[in-house]
């Protein structure tokens, strides 16, 4: 939702993506340069896929976030707590950390969201458009989430009741 705010300003980097290009083109630049927020999606599974293979692309990685940090930039990272290892809770200790869950982000950050549920699910069906109701708008907006999947949850079960109804 941040990023999808941020984004003119913003390079977000997959952690799979990254890795298949410093394995297949030897990618070791980040490209930073003209961004001021940097946004990591599953960047535990990066460290765990580097130690579990030995693959050094960590090193040339923690140093250029540092510099981006360092000279202003803002660092978001998705992680999964529960398979984070070791080496990047250590590298993420010299940062300045906050846990940001759902139920904290605004409203204007999760209608952002649900307008691209609803854009994406518009896309696959073509001609029948399927309208976000005022209503079911403001239930999503209202409801507790521990997680972006949870509000897609929410959001899947309304299409496939609508879907199914008409």
């Amino acid at each position: 939702g941040y990023y999808k705010e941020l984004k003119e300003e913003s390079m977000s980097i997959h952690c799979e993506k990254f890795l298949h290009k410093y394995k297949n083109e030897g990618n070791t630049r980040l490209n930073l340069q003209g961004y001021k927020y940097l946004f990591l999606d599953d960047w535990h599974a990066l460290y765990g896929m580097c130690e579990k293979e030995n693959i050094p692309a960590i090193e040339f990685v923690e140093s250029e976030i540092k510099n981006f940090v360092a000279n202003g930039g803002k660092l978001f990272m998705k992680i999964n707590l529960s398979q984070t290892p070791t080496s990047l809770y250590n590298y993420l200790s010299q940062f300045t950390k906050e846990e940001v869950r759902l139920e904290h982000i605004e409203n204007s950050i999760k209608k952002k969201l649900l307008e691209d549920m609803f854009q994406s699910i518009n896309e696959e069906k073509g001609s029948s458009k399927l309208v976000l109701e005022k209503d079911f708008e403001d239930e999503l907006l209202s409801v507790e989430c521990d997680s972006y999947r949870e509000l897609q949850c929410h959001f899947i079960c309304w299409v496939a009741r609508n879907v199914h109804s008409k």
